[in-house]
């Protein structure tokens, strides 16, 4: 995956994310040790009751916004852990 394997792009990726607040990144495999790969380059990812990677998918049986094909606003999720996740 070229946003991790290449200091140049992931420069680009991270100029792009400070001047209009996101990046576009095409090309993502889907196994979650590649996912994590791309995350690890953000910083380290922090286990949450959902698990260590949450997929947000749309089910016929919801329990949390997730899981609904509702559009989901930006925001920050688990307000009570310490520290507190931030955006």
């Amino acid at each position: 995956m070229e946003a991790v394997a290449e200091p140049t792009t992931r420069l680009v990726m991270y100029e792009h994310i400070n001047d209009y607040g996101f990046a576009v990144i095409n090309d993502v495999p889907t196994e979650q040790e590649q996912i994590e790969k791309l995350t690890a380059i953000f910083g380290f990812i922090r286990q949450t009751h959902y698990g260590r990677v949450f997929e947000l998918i749309s089910t016929p049986q919801q329990r949390i916004l997730a899981q609904t094909s509702h559009a989901i606003r930006p925001h920050t999720d688990e307000q009570f852990r310490d520290p507190v996740p931030v955006r």
